[in-house]
């Protein structure tokens, strides 16, 4: 039996896919977050991240939306976690003293705001092969 999704990509290149853009993600929010003192700064990386990961996918021949939107919110999520871990680490005057509440709340909010994002990336990224094909029938007889 082939482990692949139905009509798409294989689960393992997905995976690989939602993992690479999230690593690479990740490391590209903590170095902006490190490098930076201009807050909005860390939006950029975040943009390049959704707009490169449904690319990806829309050039692979990805097709299915909630299947783009999952990987996009993967990426999107593994990249907020590492960044997340890197401020609490490295940076530990930016996150003082919060309680286990205060970090739940802010990482459900990026999750919510990575939800977001994603769904919109996953249904403007629609490739080729998703756009319905229309028929059209001529009503007139052929001779």
């Amino acid at each position: 039996m082939r482990d692949q999704t139905s009509h798409g990509l294989p689960l393992p290149r997905l995976a690989t896919i939602a993992g690479t853009a999230g690593l690479l993600g990740g490391a590209a929010l903590a170095a902006a977050e490190g490098l930076s003192t201009v807050g909005p700064l860390i939006l950029v990386p975040y943009a390049l991240l959704v707009l490169s990961t449904a690319l990806v996918l829309q050039r692979q021949g990805e097709h299915r939306a909630l299947v783009r939107f999952t990987i996009i919110l993967t990426a999107f999520t593994i990249a907020t976690l590492i960044v997340y871990d890197y401020i609490r680490n490295f940076e530990p005057t930016a996150l003082p003293m919060i309680s286990a509440w205060g970090h739940t709340w802010r990482l459900g909010l990026m999750l919510g705001i990575g939800a977001l994002v994603s769904g919109a990336a996953a249904l403007l990224s629609i490739g080729e092969g998703s756009r319905p094909r229309l028929s059209v029938r001529s009503s007139a007889p052929t001779a």
